[in-house]
């Protein structure tokens, strides 16, 4: 089975999120797609609750955290549910070496 133009789209967004940040452009000049205005209201939305940053064509995907003992810090790597408009992943933090599946939704 032959996976679509939106598949690929999506499947190289899961590998740049997984740098920690995602370069707009690149999806803009190899798919002709403005990722940045398609999922606007999911960029919005993690911007707005510190899950992540956009700056220009840039998307970061990292947390930090200052706790009572030690400063730690992590990255969300996250998959777009076509269906649901979720965002399900893994995280990983250097708080204990902790990881594991992540979940993200949009109430209303």
């Amino acid at each position: 089975m032959k996976p679509t133009s939106h598949q690929l789209l999506v499947r190289e967004l899961i590998l740049q999120l997984k740098t920690g940040e995602i370069d707009a452009g690149y999806f803009r000049n190899k798919f002709g797609v403005e990722i940045l205005e398609d999922w606007r209201d999911v960029w919005s939305e993690y911007a707005a609750d510190g899950l992540l940053s956009i700056d220009g064509d840039r998307v970061e995907a990292i947390f930090f955290e200052s706790g009572a003992l030690r400063k730690t810090n992590g990255r969300f790597v996250w998959r777009i549910d076509q269906a649901s408009g979720r965002l399900n992943g893994t995280f990983a933090s250097t708080a204990a070496g902790s990881s594991g599946k992540s979940a993200a939704t949009r109430e209303l």
